[in-house]
């Protein structure tokens, strides 16, 4: 929970930073996230993350004028995030908007084009998300790399040879499969079993009764929100003892006090402070030479000078660092193997790492 708002104070950061004043009262963008209906618990997470970054932006006086989220409740549904979205274009004229969520996000892309709005998303990882517009921008790593950054360490560190999937019928869970069905024997895995699950369905006990049938070393869960905790609680209910393997959004509250995770091993993210990426590093050659070059320009700011905005940002970075570091070795047993390089992604100085859950109860 902590890595998720941490990880979008930062973004959110970032974004603000590089924002230009859109009105004389002060700085607003819009957030659109589910603050009600089954993906409640994420909205919270999102939302307490970018409400914690524009306290940091207030308190530290790190822009020149006010700044302000506007929060409309996207229920989770395509169909209500429409509607709320057209509000914060049309209504509140938001320059951006936050947003999270594959489905939502691919709902409300099509309107942040048309009205030239930028759409930043912080929680949706299906992989058809890469290709929704020049408008709209992600800031954590899609699926797939997810996958492919995780069956590596699954071959070499678990020793894992047989591999089964329970995948939701829609683009993130045939995603998951995909890469499974590609990537899986080039790692020299097999992959023994894929049971897709409805959307609607609430009952996993004959999926259970499939999966024990192809005894698998691990079960990829590609699921999300409150359904994944209830397919995994089930599956464990049903006989299946293997260790459960999946991507970002197993690291949910609920997911993480379950005993029936207890074992298992999820792909996440992690920042990288040492990246040496031209496009994310704040001290990579490109970045200290573009901020030499704001620091020439006559070109009155109305914000506080980059020079001292990017001294906070360091320390707030060692800062948030080291409160990192001592929450992982309080909440989790990680292994951290190297990433890929197909699973770099230029959006943010983040790379996938492996924890292994450990109940809370």
């Amino acid at each position: 929970m902590k890595r998720i708002r941490r990880g979008m104070t930062a973004m959110l950061f970032a974004v603000v930073a590089a924002a230009p004043a859109f009105a004389q009262s002060g700085y607003h963008i819009g957030a659109l996230l589910p603050n009600s209906g089954p993906m409640t618990q994420f909205g919270q997470l999102f939302g307490n993350g970018a409400n914690l970054a524009a306290d940091h932006i207030n308190g530290d006086k790190l822009l020149s004028k006010p700044f302000t989220i506007n929060h409309e409740d996207s229920q989770g549904q395509p169909q209500a995030a429409v509607t709320a979205m057209n509000k914060l274009v049309r209504v509140n004229q938001e320059p951006m908007v936050l947003t999270a969520m594959s489905g939502i996000s691919k709902a409300i892309a099509p309107i942040g084009e048309r009205e030239k709005v930028v759409a930043i998303n912080g929680g949706g990882v299906a992989p058809d998300l890469a290709k929704l517009g020049p408008y709209f921008f992600n800031t954590i790593p899609l699926v797939n790399f997810e996958v492919r950054a995780l069956l590596p360490y699954l071959a070499k560190e678990k020793s894992v040879k047989r591999i089964a999937i329970v995948y939701v019928e829609d683009p993130l869970g045939e995603a998951c499969l995909t890469e499974l069905k590609e990537n899986a024997p080039k790692n020299g895995m097999e992959l023994v079993g894929a049971f897709s699950v409805p959307s609607t369905s609430r009952q996993f006990a004959p999926i259970a009764a499939k999966v024990r049938e192809v005894n698998p070393d691990a079960v990829y869960v590609a699921y999300f929100g409150q359904t994944m905790v209830q397919l995994v609680k089930q599956l464990r209910d049903g006989g299946v003892d293997k260790t459960f393997v999946s991507y970002s959004a197993f690291n949910d509250p609920d997911m993480m006090a379950l005993p029936a995770a207890e074992g298992s091993i999820y792909s996440s993210q992690k920042m990288d402070w040492t990246s040496s990426d031209p496009v994310t590093s704040p001290l990579s050659p490109t970045s200290r030479r573009n901020t030499a070059r704001i620091r020439r320009s006559s070109t009155p700011t109305t914000t506080m000078p980059y020079g001292s905005r990017r001294r906070r940002w360091r320390a707030w970075r060692r800062k948030a660092s080291r409160s990192q570091a001592r929450a992982s070795a309080t909440n989790c047993s990680r292994s951290r193997p190297s990433m890929p390089s197909a699973a770099r992604w230029n959006s943010s100085p983040m790379a996938p790492s492996f924890c292994r859950c450990r109940s809370t109860n």
